[in-house]
């Protein structure tokens, strides 16, 4: 289990729903500007080992899929279509995430879960101000102690 091969899988699994969830653009790396949104962000988080017992830690690779959606300015769309949109696309991920889990991602014998998703947010990305979600992704491997 490598950060290459997380992000990729992500990348995979996040490609494959573009259309269909109505992604504009999927980036690997941590965007200067949204671009066209709505646009996500595979982005690694803080990752680390967890001792496990004498002959055994969990390694943990985390990731962090940024879900934005650019926030008009007066007018329209409103907020709320805009929300709407980031929440469905939001739940779009997360479904794809979890049928593919335990398939795709575990064939290294390592599980991958939803840890955490973050409230709506506003924020900005290079000179775009957005809305976005951060959906945490942990994923654990057992590592043998030499």
């Amino acid at each position: 289990m490598s950060f290459i091969n997380v992000r990729t899988q992500l990348n995979t699994i996040i490609t494959g729903i573009q259309v269909a969830a109505g992604i504009a653009t999927v980036y690997t790396y941590p965007p200067t500007k949204a671009g066209t949104t709505p646009a996500v962000a595979i982005l690694d988080d803080v990752s680390g080992d967890e001792y496990g017992t004498t002959s055994a830690n969990k390694a943990n690779i985390n990731f962090i899929v940024r879900v934005m959606v650019e926030k008009a300015l007066a007018g329209t769309p409103t907020d709320s279509t805009q929300v709407t949109q980031l929440l469905t696309i939001c739940d779009s991920i997360m479904t794809e995430i979890r049928k593919e889990s335990n398939h795709t991602l575990s064939g290294q014998s390592h599980s991958v879960i939803i840890d955490e998703v973050t409230p709506t947010e506003v924020g900005t990305c290079g000179d775009q101000t957005v809305f976005f979600k951060d959906i945490k992704i942990k994923t654990s491997s057992f590592q043998t102690v030499v």
